[in-house]
Protein backbone atom coordinates (compact mmCIF):
# COMPACT_ATOMS: atom_id res chain seq x y z
CA UNK A 1 0.00 0.00 0.00
CA UNK A 2 2.82 2.47 0.77
CA UNK A 3 2.45 5.67 2.74
CA UNK A 4 -0.77 5.88 4.77
CA UNK A 5 -2.18 9.37 4.18
CA UNK A 6 -5.36 9.48 6.28
CA UNK A 7 -7.35 7.69 8.97
CA UNK A 8 -9.50 5.84 6.41
CA UNK A 9 -6.37 4.32 4.87
CA UNK A 10 -5.14 3.51 8.39
CA UNK A 11 -8.33 1.54 9.07
CA UNK A 12 -8.01 -0.34 5.77
CA UNK A 13 -4.37 -1.17 6.51
CA UNK A 14 -5.25 -2.43 9.98
CA UNK A 15 -7.91 -4.72 8.48
CA UNK A 16 -5.41 -6.10 5.96
CA UNK A 17 -2.96 -6.66 8.81
CA UNK A 18 -5.57 -8.55 10.85
CA UNK A 19 -6.38 -10.76 7.86
CA UNK A 20 -2.73 -11.60 7.30
CA UNK A 21 -2.16 -12.32 10.99
CA UNK A 22 -5.21 -14.61 11.00
CA UNK A 23 -3.89 -16.42 7.91
CA UNK A 24 -0.47 -16.94 9.53
CA UNK A 25 -2.10 -18.36 12.66
CA UNK A 26 -4.08 -20.81 10.51
CA UNK A 27 -0.87 -21.86 8.74
CA UNK A 28 0.92 -22.31 12.08
CA UNK A 29 -1.85 -24.64 13.21
CA UNK A 30 -1.59 -26.70 10.03
CA UNK A 31 2.15 -26.82 9.21
CA UNK A 32 5.48 -27.19 11.00
CA UNK A 33 9.16 -26.84 10.11
CA UNK A 34 10.23 -26.06 6.58
CA UNK A 35 6.69 -26.13 5.18
CA UNK A 36 5.61 -23.54 7.75
CA UNK A 37 8.57 -21.28 6.87
CA UNK A 38 7.79 -21.65 3.18
CA UNK A 39 4.10 -20.81 3.50
CA UNK A 40 4.50 -17.96 6.01
CA UNK A 41 7.53 -16.12 4.62
CA UNK A 42 5.44 -13.99 2.23
CA UNK A 43 2.66 -13.09 4.66
CA UNK A 44 5.16 -12.37 7.46
CA UNK A 45 7.02 -9.97 5.16
CA UNK A 46 3.76 -8.24 4.31
CA UNK A 47 2.85 -8.04 8.02
CA UNK A 48 6.20 -6.40 8.75
CA UNK A 49 5.67 -3.88 5.94
CA UNK A 50 2.13 -2.99 7.06
CA UNK A 51 3.23 -2.61 10.68
CA UNK A 52 5.97 -0.23 9.52
CA UNK A 53 3.47 1.83 7.52
CA UNK A 54 1.16 2.05 10.55
CA UNK A 55 4.05 3.09 12.82
CA UNK A 56 5.10 5.80 10.37
CA UNK A 57 1.57 7.22 10.08
CA UNK A 58 1.15 7.24 13.85
CA UNK A 59 4.49 9.03 14.17
CA UNK A 60 3.56 11.56 11.47
CA UNK A 61 0.31 12.39 13.28
CA UNK A 62 2.33 13.34 16.39
CA UNK A 63 5.33 14.88 14.63
CA UNK A 64 5.93 18.48 13.67
CA UNK A 65 6.92 19.53 10.15
CA UNK A 66 10.38 20.29 11.58
CA UNK A 67 10.72 16.71 12.81
CA UNK A 68 9.68 15.41 9.38
CA UNK A 69 12.29 17.60 7.69
CA UNK A 70 14.91 16.38 10.17
CA UNK A 71 14.04 12.72 9.48
CA UNK A 72 14.01 13.32 5.70
CA UNK A 73 16.63 16.07 5.18
CA UNK A 74 17.27 15.20 1.53
CA UNK A 75 14.51 13.95 -0.77
CA UNK A 76 14.90 12.89 -4.39
CA UNK A 77 12.68 14.71 -6.85
CA UNK A 78 10.70 11.53 -7.54
CA UNK A 79 9.91 11.31 -3.80
CA UNK A 80 8.69 14.92 -3.50
CA UNK A 81 4.98 13.97 -3.52
CA UNK A 82 5.15 11.50 -0.61
CA UNK A 83 7.43 13.93 1.25
CA UNK A 84 4.84 16.69 0.90
CA UNK A 85 2.19 14.22 2.13
CA UNK A 86 4.31 13.57 5.23
CA UNK A 87 4.61 17.31 5.84
CA UNK A 88 0.86 17.73 5.36
CA UNK A 89 0.06 15.00 7.89
CA UNK A 90 2.52 16.49 10.40
CA UNK A 91 0.91 19.90 9.79
CA UNK A 92 -2.47 18.37 10.76
CA UNK A 93 -3.97 19.33 7.41
CA UNK A 94 -6.23 17.32 5.12
CA UNK A 95 -5.74 17.15 1.37
CA UNK A 96 -8.89 19.28 1.09
CA UNK A 97 -7.42 21.99 3.33
CA UNK A 98 -4.21 22.12 1.30
CA UNK A 99 -6.21 22.22 -1.91
CA UNK A 100 -8.18 25.22 -0.63
CA UNK A 101 -4.94 26.99 0.32
CA UNK A 102 -3.40 26.50 -3.14
CA UNK A 103 -6.61 26.97 -5.17
CA UNK A 104 -7.13 23.50 -6.58
CA UNK A 105 -9.23 20.43 -5.77
CA UNK A 106 -8.54 17.57 -3.34
CA UNK A 107 -7.96 14.98 -6.10
CA UNK A 108 -5.17 17.20 -7.46
CA UNK A 109 -3.37 17.05 -4.10
CA UNK A 110 -3.97 13.29 -3.86
CA UNK A 111 -2.43 12.81 -7.30
CA UNK A 112 0.63 14.93 -6.46
CA UNK A 113 1.15 13.00 -3.20
CA UNK A 114 1.03 9.67 -5.06
CA UNK A 115 4.46 8.03 -5.26
CA UNK A 116 3.74 6.89 -8.82
CA UNK A 117 2.89 10.38 -10.12
CA UNK A 118 5.89 12.12 -11.65
CA UNK A 119 4.35 14.85 -13.83
CA UNK A 120 4.26 17.62 -11.23
CA UNK A 121 5.97 20.88 -12.07
CA UNK A 122 8.46 22.71 -9.90
CA UNK A 123 5.92 25.53 -9.60
CA UNK A 124 3.26 23.14 -8.29
CA UNK A 125 5.63 21.62 -5.73
CA UNK A 126 6.73 25.12 -4.66
CA UNK A 127 3.12 26.27 -4.22
CA UNK A 128 2.18 23.26 -2.11
CA UNK A 129 5.35 23.53 -0.04
CA UNK A 130 4.61 27.20 0.65
CA UNK A 131 1.06 26.27 1.73
CA UNK A 132 2.70 23.87 4.20
CA UNK A 133 5.07 26.56 5.46
CA UNK A 134 8.26 25.16 3.96
CA UNK A 135 10.57 25.97 1.08
CA UNK A 136 11.73 23.48 -1.53
CA UNK A 137 15.42 23.76 -2.33
CA UNK A 138 16.97 22.07 -5.34
CA UNK A 139 20.45 20.61 -4.99
CA UNK A 140 22.63 18.16 -6.85
CA UNK A 141 25.05 15.36 -6.09
CA UNK A 142 26.96 12.85 -8.11
CA UNK A 143 24.72 10.04 -9.33
CA UNK A 144 25.46 6.57 -8.05
CA UNK A 145 27.20 4.55 -10.73
CA UNK A 146 25.58 1.30 -11.71
CA UNK A 147 27.66 -1.71 -10.77
CA UNK A 148 29.23 -3.57 -13.65
CA UNK A 149 28.40 -7.20 -13.99
CA UNK A 150 30.92 -9.61 -15.48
Amino acid sequence: MGLIKNDRQLAITREKLKGLQWAVEKLRAKYKGQALRLFTSGPLGMIEQLEGEIREYQWLKKATPGQVMKRYPVVKLEDAGPFLARLRIASRLTQEAVARKVGCKQPDIARIEDADYQAHSARTLKTIAEALGVEIVIGARRAARPKRVG
